[in-house]
């Protein structure tokens, strides 16, 4: 894919309005769709990045089915951005391995450097204006809206700031609303990717790999791209000892197994929101959406859809705020309103099934071995037709009935 001259120098910028409706830091799936939206509603919209687009994102690159649905629906589904669509899900349990084949594709993966950048294209396509190379240091809230200053020295200006600059917010930290992540609110994942040659060539390109037992409370990964291969290794921080040396173990014990002493691998952090009592997502002028709100599923870390959606859900909550002049917390609270409605009672259900599985985890891959209707319910998971807390009952219904 070739990405169009859309850059705009931020001369040319700093010359037209520099009172926007709405800033939105980050672009990622969560700011390009905020950033998308919010142009398509008729605002004056502003995306910074703090690097030069396209740029590298560790990240395993899959898209759920409701992920594909919520571009497809919004008609920004490309095809030619598909590296693979996998059918099947092998999951490997210690020298066990059970292969559970759909429909339809549980997992279509994407490289997310030309994911993000397709992202973007649209937005500036859309009139969003784009500010790249631009890292925020500085933000000020005042009764009339937000200034935000860069590390190049720059200076913008707007009603409502949307923080979607992931698990390291700046936007987080610099309003105050949160200025790190417990241990206990992170998972831990190491990602690598390496070409295709290096594998087994009876490697299955239509099945994604899931492998437990490497961590107490997580699994490893390995993704088909086109030429290439996502291998990872996630876990809860508190819980993941020694993570260097079990993802390097990990990549040793795969059924094709690697020379681990000369791969380069990332670490990054996936954050969780644990405490659905207190959102601590949005302040006056200021919303957070992604993960730089915690918006992923405890299960199986999957983000980007609920990255977009937020963001979705905080262009139209700024739509609101602005067309009613009500820039303050007590007004922005129904961001949280919409996101806890949308899909937050399911992460939180989530997040129970997730400590129930993992506390319980010889039980859970006994059952998972054992029962191909449990197997099955992973596609209307993942495609978002069937909640955490429905999955839930039926496991205990199918765990009791195989017991009777």
């Amino acid at each position: 894919m070739k990405i169009p001259p859309y850059r705009c120098a931020l001369d040319e910028m700093n010359r037209m309005n520099e009172l926007y409706d709405v800033i939105v830091v980050g672009a990622g799936p969560s700011g390009c769709i905020a950033s998308y939206t919010a142009t398509k509603l008729g605002l004056n919209v502003l995306l910074i990045e703090k690097e030069k687009i396209p740029r590298y994102k560790p990240c395993a690159g899959g898209l759920t089915p409701k992920s594909v649905e919520f571009l497809k629906k919004r008609n920004l589904f490309n095809g030619e951005l598909v590296e693979r669509e996998c059918f099947k899900i092998k999951v490997f349990i210690g020298d066990k391995n059970i292969v559970q084949s759909f429909g339809k594709p549980i997992v279509t993966t994407v490289e997310r450097s030309r994911f993000d950048a397709y992202l973007v294209e649209k937005a500036v396509e859309s009139g969003c204006m784009l500010a790249e190379n631009e890292r925020v240091k500085g933000l000020r809230i005042y009764d009339g809206g937000v200034k935000v200053a860069t590390n190049r020295g720059k200076i913008f200006c707007s009603k409502l700031i949307i923080g979607a600059d992931g698990v390291n917010s700046s936007v987080a930290k610099l309003s105050g609303l949160r200025e790190r992540w417990r241990p206990n609110e992170v998972l831990l994942a190491f990602e690598t990717t390496l070409p295709r040659k290096v594998f087994n060539p009876d490697l299955d390109d239509t099945a994604v790999e899931v492998y437990f037992n490497h961590t107490y409370t997580g699994y490893g990964w390995v993704f088909p791209k086109g030429n290439s291969i996502s291998l990872g290794l996630a876990g809860w921080l508190p819980r993941f000892p020694h993570p260097r040396r079990q993802f390097q173990y990990f990549l040793s014990s795969l059924p094709h197994p690697l020379p681990t002493l000369n791969i380069r691998f990332n670490a990054h952090l996936i954050p969780l929101r644990i405490n659905w009592s207190n959102p601590s997502i949005y302040t006056d002028h200021v919303l957070l959406c992604g993960d730089a709100a915690g918006f992923v599923d405890p299960w199986t870390g999957e983000g980007i859809y609920y990255a977009m959606l937020s963001g979705e859900i905080a262009a139209n909550t700024v739509k609101e705020s602005i067309e009613e002049e009500k820039y303050g917390r007590d007004f922005l609270h129904r961001y949280w309103l919409s996101c806890k409605k949308r899909f937050g009672d399911n992460l939180k259900a989530g997040l129970l099934f997730s400590r129930i599985f993992y506390n319980n985890l010889s039980l859970s891959l006994r059952l998972l071995e054992k029962d191909p209707k449990i197997r099955q319910y992973l596609l209307p998971l993942t495609s978002g037709e069937m909640s955490y807390r429905k999955l839930l009952v039926k496991c205990i219904y199918r765990m009791f009935a195989s017991i009777l």
